[in-house]
């Protein structure tokens, strides 16, 4: 009789289960929806560059900025909003626009200077003049350099005849952002 009861009870259970199964499926479902939609972006789950212009916004020396425009700040330099049509318009990347991560939301801009890894140190002065970049610094052997651009060098173009230059090996544009350290 005990044998008999404990395989009624156990045939009811599993009828049960399909049925506690779908439910928690749905709920499941559900609640992973929610948190896909809440959660920061991931880079997997990013389509497009993971940095976005932000016209309406530029950085300047902080000495020069007014309080109430200031955004964020970056040492001596602060992010304020820009109140120049003319600059909102412009979507070059050139030195100061700035961006925001989409990963992190964390604002950060272009500097102008650019990291090249020369394929021979001694082609520095043609590149400075081909480029019309002014050195900033040299390390190693004098085949990593940063150079500063021009104020209004569009950044990307930039970057683009740099790397198919035949004086060099490596380009970077050098981006400053707040990055969170785990400690």
């Amino acid at each position: 009789m005990n044998t008999k009861l404990t395989a009624l009870a156990l045939l009811i259970t599993a009828m049960a289960l399909p049925a506690t199964a779908t439910e928690q499926d749905k709920e499941l479902r559900q609640l992973t929806k929610q948190a896909e939609q809440t959660q920061p972006a991931t880079k997997k789950g990013l389509r497009g560059p993971i940095y976005e212009v932000q016209p309406e916004l530029r950085v300047v020396a902080a000495e020069t900025a007014q309080a109430a425009d200031v955004v964020a700040s970056f040492g001596e330099q602060v992010i304020v909003r820009s109140v120049s049509p003319m600059l909102v318009q412009n979507t070059d990347i050139v030195p100061g626009t700035v961006v925001k991560n989409r990963m992190t939301g964390e604002l950060g801009h272009y500097s102008g200077i650019v990291s090249v890894l020369l394929k021979d140190a001694s082609q520095l002065a043609q590149l400075q003049k081909e480029f019309d970049l002014t050195l900033v610094q040299s390390a190693g052997d004098e085949r990593l350099v940063l150079l500063q651009a021009k104020a209004n060098t569009n950044l990307m173009k930039l970057r683009k005849a740099l790397a198919e230059s035949a004086l060099v090996q490596e380009v970077q544009l050098d981006l400053i952002e707040k990055r969170d350290v785990a400690y």
